[in-house]
């Protein structure tokens, strides 16, 4: 009986053993990169999982603002009501009383029942403030942050928007023009924008994706490979306390791949190549829109913030030649006044404006355009590169081959 015990106590250690390999699989597929690692178990997707976020945090948001703006609740009180129900079910998760799949439901169905109720009573304000506005908040929102990080490393981007925004800011013709317009300026903002970006995709489709994953890697090789980073990057992925694995064993076996003279098998890298060409030009088309609207939103709130600042209600009143509409809201226990109107107008006019010029900047600058490819490609094919030519070189040994694979080997980019 007690070398049946054992046994079962054997297995179920066993069972709760994960290896580097697959941690390396489940991050591949996590950064969108799982068409390297098909026959790996497990199904995950990165768009599965950026749809799910998206969708949680929008009910969430949307029954935030439902409380907030139409229960008349205070945001703090509602918030903390939010956060200790996420709480108490991250607890009966831990318990075992509940699991992740049964909570996102609950709170879906929550915000669906609302939605009908909603339908239900001709409420069309509110179903669009909490069931159309809160979508348009979270992934405008995440555009937008990608976006400034992006352009945090685009030399004089921030001066040169301030300097096309502010002047007209504070000048009556944009305020006039905006206020006439109305509508017409998503219609202007979708004309001007969506020829430059495709003509960036053009532009970037010309270059040979296989040439810059054989650059990167040259990069890759000319300086020390981080490999307690990349572990800690790679450990992220294990489900923690179920899942074990011998860290150190972990980390020596990434060192391992990385040297051998700073060379890599010329099989492997054509089969990372091949396998994620075609999802590199996918991929490239998502992030060159992105961060074009990205820009475009995280622009015109700058604008409208720095309307809110310089500009009085009275004198916007006066140059827009209309009125100044104000919502009135329920924000951290304070009463709010929110001016839209105008302010709203001339920020979406000036922040089109302002991502025109960054757009025209990357297409006629070859040093702008040259940051923006890096960004554009270069990070994500460092970041794929990173993983997958580990994944592969333990697949060659998981196939007998050994670490260093007994294929013929050439200097990178030889």
């Amino acid at each position: 009986m007690k070398d049946v015990a054992d046994d079962s106590d054997e297995e179920v250690r066993i069972a709760k053993t994960v290896t580097l390999r697959q941690l390396l699989a489940r991050a591949l597929r996590k950064q969108g990169f799982g068409e390297i690692c098909k026959e790996e178990p497990g199904k995950s997707s990165r768009w599965a999982d950026v749809a799910s976020q998206n969708l949680l945090l929008s009910v969430l948001l949307g029954l935030l603002l439902f409380a907030s703006f139409r229960f008349g609740w205070h945001l703090w009180l509602t918030a903390s009501i939010i956060f200790g129900s996420l709480l108490l079910l991250v607890f009966a998760v831990m318990a075992g009383g509940c699991t992740n799949m049964l909570g996102y439901l609950a709170y879906v169905i929550a915000w669906l029942a609302l939605g009908v109720y909603l339908l239900g009573n001709r409420d069309y304000d509110s179903l669009l403030l909490t069931h159309v506005l809160p979508f348009f908040l979270v992934i405008g929102g995440r555009w937008a942050a990608r976006a400034v990080r992006f352009t945090t490393h685009i030399p004089f981007f921030i001066p040169i928007t301030l300097l096309l925004i502010l002047t007209p800011l504070i000048s009556e013709d944009p305020w006039r023009v905006a206020s006439a317009s109305g509508w017409r300026i998503g219609v202007l903002a979708a004309v001007a924008l969506t020829p430059l970006c495709v003509y960036l995709l053009i532009r970037l489709a010309r270059l040979d994706v296989a040439t810059t994953l054989f650059s990167v890697v040259e990069t890759l090789n000319a300086r020390d490979m981080p490999i307690e980073k990349l572990w800690k990057g790679v450990d992220k992925f294990r489900n923690k306390p179920s899942e074990s694995i011998d860290s150190e064993a972990s980390i020596a076996q990434l060192g391992a791949i990385f040297q051998a003279d700073k060379e890599v098998t010329t099989n492997r890298l054509a089969v990372a190549v091949v396998a994620i060409e075609k999802r590199f030009r996918r991929l490239v088309t998502l992030r060159v829109v992105s961060v074009i609207v990205g820009v475009w939103i995280a622009v015109t709130g700058l604008i409208y913030l720095l309307a809110l600042i310089i500009m009085p209600s009275s004198l916007a009143a006066d140059w827009s030649r209309s009125s100044v509409n104000l919502v009135d809201a329920q924000l951290f226990g304070w009463d709010v006044t929110i001016p839209a109107g105008p302010y709203l107008h001339v920020a979406l006019l000036l922040g089109t404006v302002a991502s025109v010029g960054f757009a025209g900047f990357v297409l006629t600058e070859e040093k702008y355009f040259e940051e923006f490819t890096k960004g554009i490609i270069g990070k994500p094919a460092e970041q794929y590169l990173t993983l997958a030519l580990p994944y592969l070189a333990l697949a060659d040994e998981d196939a007998g081959e050994g670490v260093k694979g007994k294929s013929q080997r050439t200097p990178v980019g030889g």
